[in-house]
């Protein structure tokens, strides 16, 4: 444990990684990455159900995409058929 937050502070936290930056010191914290951790499941998680329930973003968003995918996996196919000859 070493000690993060202002100085005078009582905090106290699990410093990972400790980056000087522009004069200032950055603190990574096990506490930080939970939190970051939990922040990105819950956003995660929100673009999942949004992606399962909103036909309009349905819509605009993910079949732009899976075409964009279908067309990648077909110029990959003819590459690799291509190759193999």
């Amino acid at each position: 444990m070493s000690r993060c937050g202002p100085p005078g502070s009582a905090a106290t936290a699990n410093v990972l990684l400790d980056i000087p930056l522009l004069g200032e010191r950055i603190q990574v914290t096990s506490e930080l990455l939970r939190v970051a951790g939990g922040l990105a499941a819950l956003s995660g998680l929100t673009y999942a159900v949004q992606m399962q329930t909103d036909e309009t973003y349905r819509r605009l968003f993910l079949d732009e995409v899976t075409q964009q995918m279908r067309a990648t996996f077909a110029a990959r196919t003819q590459y690799l058929a291509t190759r193999t000859r």
